[in-house]
Formats: C-alpha cells, sequence, structure tokens
C-alpha cells in the first residue's frame, strides 16, 4: 500500500480521504440510478488538523493535560465515482493539495481560534448570528446571491497515523499486542471513520450513530464499497 502511494506522490491518509468518497459516491450511484444533475453537488467530508506546532508555549503549566490543539476543515471531491485507477489517484491528490492548502495559510490560526469561539458558544446553546442572505448582492450585477449551498459533511475522518510509535511492545512482555482498538464520542446521527497503522497493518475502523440512519443499510453498504476500494486501488 505505501509503495502504491508514494508511487503516486500521496500519503496513505491522502488515499484513505479519496476512498471515502469513492465509497460514497458509490453507493449513490448504486441506489438512486442519479440524472447527470445530481452529480452537480460534490461529496463533502472532514478531518482535523494538529495546530499543537504553531501555539506558543504557555507561561505557566496548564492546570490539566486534557487539551485539544485540533482544528477542523472539509475536503471535498466529485459525488461519480472514478472511471479509471488514473482517475482515483489524481483525487487522492486533490486530497494532498487541499490539506496542503490548509496546513499552510497564513489563516490557519486565526481560523482556529474563531471556529473554537463559535463552537464553545453552540456548546453553551448562545444564540448564533444569522446571515440575511437575501441582502448579499452580486456587486458587479446587482443580482441577488443565491442562498448558501449545502454544507453538511457525509462523515468525519480520524487519520490518527502510526501507534507502533505509541504502544512500545516493549513494554508489554508479558503479551503480545495483536491490535489497537479506538473510540469516539458520537453527537446524534454521527458518522466517524478512524483510521492507523499498527503492527504493520493498516487498521479502518467505522464507529457511527446506529440510530441516526434509516434501515436501508447506507452505512453498511458504504463499509462495504471502503473494503472493497481497499483491495481495488491500495492492495
Amino acid at each position: 500500500m505505501l509503495r502504491r502511494c508514494k508511487e503516486n506522490g500521496v500519503t496513505i491518509n491522502h488515499a484513505i480521504e479519496a476512498l471515502s468518497g469513492v465509497a460514497w459516491a458509490r453507493v449513490f450511484n448504486a441506489s438512486n440510478k442519479p440524472s447527470k444533475d445530481a452529480f452537480k453537488d460534490p461529496v463533502m467530508i472532514y478531518t482535523a488538523i494538529n495546530v499543537r506546532p504553531h501555539l506558543m508555549p504557555s507561561p505557566s503549566p496548564d492546570p490539566t493535560y486534557w487539551f485539544l490543539a485540533l482544528t477542523y476543515f472539509n475536503l471535498v471531491f466529485p459525488s461519480f465515482p472514478p472511471s479509471s485507477q488514473r482517475a482515483f489517484w489524481l483525487r487522492a491528490k486533490s486530497a494532498k493539495t487541499q490539506t496542503h492548502a490548509m496546513v499552510h495559510s497564513p489563516l490557519l490560526i486565526h481560523r482556529t481560534l474563531e471556529m473554537a469561539s463559535e463552537r464553545a458558544a453552540r456548546a453553551r446553546n448562545e444564540p448564533q448570528p444569522i446571515i440575511d442572505v437575501p441582502k448579499l448582492l452580486n456587486t458587479t450585477t446587482g443580482d441577488l446571491l443565491r442562498g448558501p449551498a449545502p454544507s453538511a459533511a457525509l462523515l468525519g475522518l480520524s487519520l490518527i497515523g502510526n501507534l507502533d510509535a505509541t504502544y512500545d511492545r516493549r513494554a508489554y512482555s508479558a503479551f503480545t499486542l495483536k491490535n489497537v482498538t479506538t473510540a469516539s464520542r458520537q453527537k446524534a446521527g454521527g458518522i466517524l471513520l478512524l483510521v492507523h497503522t499498527f503492527g504493520g497493518q493498516l487498521w479502518l475502523q467505522l464507529f457511527y450513530d446506529i440510530e441516526g440512519f434509516g434501515s436501508e443499510g447506507e452505512v453498511e453498504r458504504f463499509w462495504n464499497e471502503l473494503g472493497t476500494g481497499v483491495e481495488e486501488f491500495l492492495a
């Protein structure tokens, strides 16, 4: 897997990000037999960036080590399935380009702090500012702009990395470590794909609110397409 990713100039994370979009596109395409107009809106997923390297150390020791220095951003992919292996790797390169643009943005920290304030306000049920969309005008033509595009992400991706560097087997001499199971708090209707490598293997774990989805098996089909895609594009 790593060799194929390296040959195409991406990391395994970029490939999994693209593959998540491909799996959803295939489920959508098979379930709805959509027209061309149905593909005008892209697939959007979200993932996180570690911003700790961009922050200044606290002048005094923090009373707790429970400090999450993350921010979130969206990745956008076509909503139709790729037609070839080359098309898939182009999407993986798109994931790399989008991630690079976010990580190296001069506005990254300012955006992170603003998003943190908004998330904290939502958690406290504070009133949110309302944008009066009809008053947004195209300054060139004077026409009203269209309303906001759909902004709901299909799922979240947690790319944890190589856990062999975290769990030192020499520290557990009494038994053999086979795998590591991660977990995450889920909000209502949430779905999160956690990805890591451990023991020289790639591990994908899907967590979702089973009560937040219908009984038509979309999540199960997505999971099946994800596994199929790993074998098709990465193995």
